[in-house]
């Protein structure tokens, strides 16, 4: 049987240090509104399309769970949006 990809990664130790990584470079705070609290970190390019991006710091961001539903699949919009 094949593995899914978007299956819940939340118990695997390396997504535990990403996630504390990616909180600390983005200053424990949502990087679209700024708030600092009820904080997730989302990939910005699907894990379903493109696996081998799930380890990679520099394809996930800090939300806050409002943000994060809110904008869902425009994360890759947004990252571009931000880097300016």
């Amino acid at each position: 049987m094949k593995s899914n990809p978007s299956s819940n990664i939340t118990r695997f130790k390396w997504w535990q240090e990403l996630k504390k990584s990616v909180k600390l470079r983005d200053g424990f705070c949502c990087r679209i509104c700024g708030l600092k609290k009820n904080l997730v970190v989302s990939h910005i390019k699907s894990r379903e399309f493109y696996p081998g991006l799930q380890k990679d710091i520099n394809n996930c961001l800090t939300l806050c769970s409002f943000c994060d539903c809110r904008h869902g699949n425009d994360l890759e919009r947004i990252k571009t949006l931000w880097m300016r």
